[in-house]
């Protein structure tokens, strides 16, 4: 009797502390599903005084041309820091080329003074670019012709974004914002055949807006993220 009594209680003993070892082995596989991105993302905030920058979007660029940019984000004092980036166009088929700069301010809403969380930023961006093209040209006989587009182009913008400080010294930066363009293109069309440039088969006329020579102040959209690596 009381062998039997002793088996009952040491199976009833592991039966309990084996409910307890699957209750917290269920609770932090639950912790893990509510907190997908606790792998990279730190429990404290990190302050990033000096960090580099690439846009993975600027490579696939099919309108303006791909491009190379990278940048350097430092802090400037408290929550500010300035933002500076340089870029080329890649040479492609059409022989793209040119370069564009921008210098972002950014202000962090940050209690802590920290480079860290969401802000919001002036920008200042410059482009030179000059590509070869073909387009249609409407007249007696519409007839197709290549020629080359030179174009100057700035742009000032507000942005709002978020910039994530990872574990591993990863930096993500997502943003939106709005502004105005301005934007001086010459091309080697006479002005009889740059008045009579065709729209493409798509329905957006891409070429005629990107094509067209002449001068032109339009509102300017930006969206898009950087990824980054911090150094400080």
């Amino acid at each position: 009797m009381k062998t039997t009594i002793l088996i009952i209680l040491l199976v009833s003993t592991n039966i309990i502390y084996g409910q307890k070892d699957s209750t917290t082995s269920k609770s932090k596989f639950s912790k893990w599903l509510d907190e997908p991105w606790a792998w990279i993302v730190p429990e404290n905030e990190i302050d990033s005084k000096i960090c580099l920058k690439f846009s993975p979007l600027s490579f696939i660029d099919i309108y303006n041309g791909s491009t190379a940019r990278i940048g350097v984000e430092y802090k400037l004092r408290n929550n500010y820091s300035l933002y500076n980036e340089i870029g080329t166009f890649i040479p492609t088929g059409n022989k793209n080329s040119g370069i564009l700069t921008r210098c972002e301010l950014k202000c962090y809403f940050n209690s802590d003074d920290k480079i860290n969380g969401q802000y919001v930023s002036v920008e200042l961006f410059y482009k030179n670019q000059s590509y070869n093209t073909t387009d249609s040209i409407r007249g007696t006989v519409k007839y197709s012709k290549d020629y080359t587009v030179s174009k100057n182009v700035g742009c000032l913008t507000i942005k709002y974004g978020f910039m994530q400080v990872c574990k591993f010294r990863f930096v993500i930066d997502g943003y939106v914002g709005l502004g105005v363009r301005g934007k001086i293109v010459q091309s080697s069309l006479t002005k009889e055949e740059n008045n009579n440039l065709m729209s493409s088969d798509d329905s957006y006329n891409i070429n005629l807006l990107i094509n067209t020579a002449g001068t032109f102040i339009r509102p300017n959209f930006d969206i898009g993220f950087k990824i980054g690596y911090r150094i400080k």
